[in-house]
């Protein structure tokens, strides 16, 4: 149930589309209304965001890849215990060949790096490699 509110949450964001809306400020309470209830952790946002990029596939536009950077800052830093407690390797094993340009963008910014398999690094610099965003894979094509 936690993870249904976070995704209708966020799809009132836009977030079924390229194009999302947002600001910083109804960042914060969209994530202190997630948290708020019993159990909630960030893992329920990062998990909404997964399956919304899943069902409603779209191209990895700026607006987008913005707006999963500031998430991931947003729940780091002010929820860092919370972000800390994440099973975090279960999530990168969730991703296959089928991942879309978003999951994996947010899989490359939301997964600590020393948890990213080198055969998960190797889908997110190939899914990535035709985007405005190969560059940030560029550690991942070297590795």
């Amino acid at each position: 149930q936690r993870i249904a509110v976070a995704r209708l949450l966020l799809l009132k964001l836009g977030l079924d589309g390229a194009d999302p809306r947002w600001s910083s400020s109804v960042l914060g309470r969209l994530t202190e209304v997630v948290l708020s209830a019993p159990g909630a952790s960030v893992g329920d946002l990062f998990n909404a965001l997964f399956e919304i990029f899943r069902d409603y596939p779209a191209e990895l536009s700026n607006e987008l890849a913005n707006f999963v950077k500031d998430l991931v800052i947003q729940c780091h830093t002010s929820h860092r215990a919370s972000y800390d407690s994440v099973d975090w390797l279960a999530f990168a094993q969730t991703i296959s060949e089928t991942a879309t340009q978003p999951q994996l963008y947010l899989v490359l910014h939301a997964v600590p790096p020393n948890l990213i398999s080198p055969k998960l690094a190797a889908l997110i610099a190939s899914g990535l490699q035709d985007t405005a965003f190969r560059e940030e894979t560029a550690g991942f094509r070297a590795a």
